[in-house]
């Protein structure tokens, strides 16, 4: 407002209003669109299918809109769901969109996002008074009465409960809004009035009839394909580097158009023209020239082979040395702003499929290339965490980067020697002496590589370079360089160099300037291990160590157990504690780590034991129980194996499921209970002789779908949504406690 009358206001769709009698009526002074010409209604922010709003919103020019229906729940949500709502909409923008919103009275804790239709709505029902379905079908027709979209998008009603549940919402709004006696309220306080959208679609992830979008040809307009615009936006709702698929499916929901189930196109059968109330002025056509269609053709063979398993059939074309040596030129035949990208997708692709070897490469290929690249930020800071983790070097010690690397380079070379003496037999073995033992020697490069792996030196190497990385992120800004989760990974490094006053002052000076939370705690913790004295600023685990080892059976009999303390689990979210206590205890040797978690339940709730116990499967949906393992306290990558009450496993390391150790696991079912006993192998998690005194950082996690979350360190989330490793407790290794006879008289 210049004064009390004059004042100007500035909305959505480029929309400028101003006022002369201090607000009372406001005059249209410029605007881009009157309404959109498509409103994406969507459960999570994640599930946007920003492909869509770039064939929507970039190459056609209709004015799209998103509304996410759920929020962040404010009491457990990770940090970075905070700005959920801010990198939605700049998601929509970036890919061509107008606008995206969500909607705040709908939170949604991440042990409700795969929970079923009851517990979703139990969960929003305690915030409406058991109105839920009443307001949330009234936001639903107050969106779509203030967008005015000719079409509707929504979820896959297939893909969860909570998706279904949206979809049945948007549906009941498509009828109810455009009548008028459907919440009046809008009508007459807001100056709404009654709208019919024409169509609503829903994706689909089958082969049945609708709209299909091929979304990786080439868009002359924009420079490239529709999978590899969106996923960028897409990335940006994810916090992570995504990539979608190669094409998206929609099948029709509801109409009003007649033939509307033989369209072929999104917008097909509306009327809305360039420069109109809902599409934006026609652009100038740009044809694809043979340099931008090279380009493309670069980038899109660059994917697919990224996207390929590394071993396929041992196919040469996707070996990892040959692979390295074409990703050079292909870049340089792109601008460097498109190779960048490329380069940027390629290595998160890597690092997904598990191949960190190939991903350190891409992303050292990025930021030597690219210095200045705004994605190369994401490359410092994967590097800085990948080179400064313990677990990440435990994998390359035992070689399981370098499988197919080793078999391509590791050739038998002829010798000269005589063939060995015959084998002895083996004990209990009758009979005749073995057969000779063929001796292999591989070629000297190969060995010499393998050995270097487990070197002191190598490991000094591992993790100078992650030092070496942090006057490069620097140089961006103390807003990338100084975050924890940056920090914590330099820090560790550091200590592992054994330079501890350098990281004690890093602590020390950190914990001063920040205010208490989960961060602070870890940098106290750390202050805490280097003299010991006095409370610990985070809980701490006491492991002893057991010279007896258990019985992997599920009933907890075992000496072992009955010397090791339980430690009783918190409420992380929801309120559990009453009905479902749980407890750990840990031990260990030398060979093993031994966890022992009691999960009880109400009597009658048993959950039957999978016939088939398959490995990695999907455990979202069932109760179970999630072992974090940081062993440098660098609070980034971690260990993290889970067990359901089916007695089905999952591991991964740092988010990576290709790990896979072999650990041994016991489910045992009780009226009231069930019970894990596992013995994870000391040698599949680290090299180093675990000594008394050594500590990791640790969390147990028990996640009951649609109840809530229950952790021995807080805070905590459902890991699957968020690890939350800043949150984990301290694990001790203790010696075994010496029981001495009383003497007569004592």
């Amino acid at each position: 407002f210049l004064n009390e009358k004059e004042g100007w206001a500035v909305g959505e769709l480029g929309t400028v209003v101003v006022t002369k009698d201090g607000g009372r009526t406001w005059d249209v002074k410029k605007r881009g669109g009157h309404r959109a010409a498509a409103l994406f209604v969507h459960a999570r922010a994640t599930s946007f299918p920003m492909d869509a709003v770039v064939a929507l919103g970039g190459e056609a020019g209709y004015l799209t809109a998103g509304l996410c229906v759920t929020a962040a729940d404010p009491a457990t949500a990770a940090h970075a769901r905070a700005a959920e709502r801010d990198r939605a909409r700049q998601a929509f923008r970036s890919a061509g969109g107008a606008s995206a919103e969500a909607l705040w009275s709908f939170p949604l804790s991440s042990h409700v996002a795969q929970a079923e239709r009851a517990d979703v709505l139990r969960a929003w029902d305690r915030l409406h008074g058991d109105r839920t379905a009443e307001q949330l079908l009234g936001q639903l027709v107050l969106a779509i009465r203030t967008w005015q979209p000719g079409v509707l998008l929504t979820d896959d009603a297939a893909a969860s409960a909570l998706d279904a549940l949206v979809v049945e919402a948007l549906r009941e709004a498509f009828v109810r809004a455009g009548d008028p006696k459907a919440f009046p309220e809008q009508l007459s306080g807001l100056g709404l009035r009654p709208w019919k959208p024409s169509k609503l679609y829903g994706l689909s992830s089958t082969n049945a009839p609708g709209v299909v979008l091929d979304l990786t040809a080439l868009v002359p307009s924009l420079g490239g394909s529709l999978r590899e615009l969106a996923s960028g936006p897409q990335g940006l709702l994810a916090c992570a580097e995504v990539r979608p698929p190669t094409q998206r499916r929609y099948r029709l929901l509801a109409d009003r158009l007649p033939g509307a189930a033989g369209h072929r196109d999104l917008m097909q059968g509306l009327a809305l023209a360039p420069g109109g109330v809902a599409r934006r002025a026609a652009s100038a056509s740009q044809e694809a020239t043979p340099e931008m269609v090279r380009a493309a053709r670069s980038r899109a063979m660059l994917m697919a082979m990224s996207e390929a398993p590394a071993d396929k059939g041992g196919a040469p074309l996707v070996s990892p040395d040959r692979l390295l040596a074409q990703i050079g030129p292909m870049l340089s035949a792109m601008p460097d702003d498109q190779a960048a990208r490329a380069a940027h997708a390629a290595a998160c692709q890597f690092a997904r499929a598990g191949q960190w070897n190939l991903a350190r490469e891409a992303y050292l290929l990025l930021v030597d290339r690219y210095p200045t690249h705004p994605l190369t930020v994401e490359g410092y800071r994967w590097l800085v965490r990948h080179n400064s983790s313990s677990e990440a070097r435990r994998r390359h010690d035992l070689g399981q980067f370098l499988l197919v690397q080793r078999l391509e380079l590791g050739l038998p070379v002829e010798t000269n020697k005589k063939a060995p003496p015959p084998a002895p037999p083996r004990k209990g073995q009758k009979g005749k002496a073995g057969p000779p033992v063929p001796e292999v020697q591989f070629e000297g490069r190969n060995r010499s590589q393998m050995e270097l792996l487990g070197s002191k030196e190598d490991a000094r190497k591992w993790y100078q370079s992650s030092l070496d990385l942090e006057p490069r992120l620097a140089a961006f800004g103390p807003l990338f360089s100084g975050d924890p989760t940056v920090q914590f990974c330099l820090q560790s490094a550091r200590r592992n160099l054994g330079d501890f006053e350098k990281a004690k002052e890093w602590y020390r000076d950190f914990a001063l300037r920040t205010a208490d939370g989960p961060w602070r705690a870890a940098a106290l913790a750390e202050l805490w291990l280097m003299n010991r004295t006095g409370p610990p600023p985070k809980p701490v685990f006491q492991c002893k160590s057991t010279d007896t080892k258990p019985y992997l059976d599920g009933k907890l009999d075992d000496p072992c157990w009955e010397r090791a303390r339980a430690e009783k689990l918190q409420n992380a979210g929801g309120d559990t504690l009453t009905r479902y206590p749980t407890e750990v205890r840990m031990a260990h040797d030398k060979d093993f780590l031994y966890v022992a978690v009691r999960c009880t339940r109400p009597a009658g709730e048993k959950t039957e034991p999978a016939k088939v116990k398959a490995r990695d499967g999907d455990l979202r949906k069932h109760d179970r129980v999630s072992i974090l393992l940081d062993l440098d306290r660098d609070y980034s990558t971690c260990f993290h194996l889970q067990v359901d009450a089916r007695g089905c496993v999952a591991e991964d390391c740092w988010g990576d499921p290709t790990w896979g150790p072999r650990w041994f696991v016991a489910v045992h079912h009780e009226e009231t209970a069930w019970v894990v006993e596992a013995a994870i192998p000391m040698a599949a998690l680290t090299g180093d002789i675990v000594t008394p005194g050594r500590a990791w950082a640790a969390n147990v996690v028990r996640v009951l779908p649609g109840r809530g979350v229950q952790a021995w360190s807080l805070p905590a989330e459902v890991p699957e949504e968020a690890l939350r490793p800043e949150g984990m407790g301290l694990l001790l290794f203790a010696a075994q406690e010496t029981r001495q006879a009383a003497g007569p008289g004592r």
